[in-house]
């Protein structure tokens, strides 16, 4: 169990991880943007470079060596810009070089009048023909660029999605090592709790053992002085004397075997006549189904049940105790339910030495029927019943069938 000071290491990491894989993110969209922004800033400084190149070649030499000027500008901007076009401000075209189509940009040109008196453009056709008149010099250049440097960077594409699964990534490593490190601490609990309770049973175990000598003392006297009494109240007294004497002598046994490693020696039980041998000491013990065989040492298996239905007769006020087993695979399920007040919130608590909800307990019955469980390859636990009460299932191997 987890005390309540313990640190939930598997809901921080994962929500410290979680913001800041939020922040990386966001910083990453933020840096993304920014370098798209860039890359659109240089790839528009080039057009205008080239269109103010443009602009001044055409205004210095005329419109005569105007395929020139454009398949030169077009050569030295190759990777960026596939294609040029110029044509009139009046949309009618004055020259061409390279791959036409989108993506483009279009910038106005202001070639100057004296631009218009050169030679002929094209056949047919003069400078003075196609300018007079048509915007004095104004003209329209389009820049057809190529498709990847339109595109926005690798780098700029790939940097969000890249820092939101190195994101996920991170709070995915910190889920895992959140639980790892509640796992580690649990289990450093558990250590402690373990050589807690061992030092405690090798004290208890002492404790008994010094015990054991003088309360069978006292039990003899008692019995002596019962056998020489005469009187009737002074017999009552001394059965009284005994009666707690053999309390005490049950719960040091308890104690002791508590204390004693459980050895096993299973072997083929069948759970119908087990469980009939079992039930006909209580009148209140009704055996609904009884199927399987278990391997299970019979010994062990007899101190379970017997604590199970003990604690269930005592919690159910004066009603039934329902006992039934079945086989499940490779295994056999042994269920003691009863109508009591129920397990509680916490029924895993009640497999504390030393926890125990009744006046005459001492809290070691339980955590012994589990140690006995386990010894012979088992578990056992309890769970609130439905409808009320509470429901004990034991889960115990299968026999081998031949």
């Amino acid at each position: 169990m987890r005390r309540s000071g313990a640190r939930r290491w598997d809901v921080l990491l994962p929500g410290a991880a979680t913001v800041v894989a939020v922040m990386m993110v966001w910083l990453a969209v933020t840096g993304a943007a920014n370098m798209r922004e860039r890359a659109e800033l240089a790839l528009e400084g080039r057009v205008l470079r080239l269109s103010h190149d443009a602009e001044r070649e055409l205004r210095d030499r005329g419109l005569a060596v105007v395929s020139e000027v454009m398949s030169a500008l077009l050569k030295r901007d190759e990777g960026v810009v596939r294609g040029l076009s110029l044509s009139r401000s009046d949309g009618t075209p004055v020259a061409a070089v390279g791959q036409t189509g989108p993506p483009s940009r279009e910038v106005q040109l202001f070639v100057g009048p004296a631009a218009w008196g050169g030679a002929p453009v094209r056949e047919g056709r003069s400078q003075a023909g196609l300018g007079r008149g048509h915007g004095r010099g104004r003209m329209l250049l389009r820049v057809f660029l190529d498709s990847a440097a339109a595109r926005a960077p690798l780098s700029a594409r790939l940097l969000a999605p890249a820092t939101a699964a190195v994101g996920v990534l991170l709070v995915v490593l910190a889920a895992v090592g959140g639980k790892l490190l509640v796992r580690e601490e649990r289990r450093a609990q558990e250590r402690a709790e373990q050589r807690r309770l061992v030092s405690l049973g090798r004290a208890g175990a002492g404790l008994a053992h010094q015990l054991r000598t003088p309360l069978a003392t006292v039990k003899g006297s008692c019995q002596l002085l019962l056998e020489s009494q005469p009187g009737p109240a002074g017999r009552k007294r001394l059965r009284s004397a005994l009666e707690q004497c053999e309390r005490m002598e049950k719960l040091l046994g308890q104690l002791l075997d508590y204390t004693r490693p459980p050895q096993s020696e299973p072997e083929d039980v069948e759970l119908g006549p087990f469980l009939e041998r079992v039930a006909s000491g209580s009148s209140a013990v009704v055996i609904t189904t009884g199927e399987g065989v278990g391997l299970v040492d019979p010994e062990h298996l007899r101190q379970i049940l017997e604590n199970l239905v003990d604690n269930a007769t005592k919690a159910n006020d004066g009603g039934n105790v329902e006992i039934s087993s079945s086989v499940s695979r490779d295994r056999v399920e042994i269920s003691v339910k009863d109508r009591g007040p129920g397990p509680g919130e916490d029924p895993e608590n009640l497999f504390e030495p030393y926890v125990t909800t009744r006046s005459d307990g001492i809290g070691l019955g339980l955590p012994i029927a589990r140690a006995l469980a386990e010894a012979n390859g088992g578990t056992l636990t309890l769970a609130a019943r439905e409808g009320g009460g509470c429901q004990a299932v034991l889960l115990l191997p299968a026999a081998k069938r031949s």
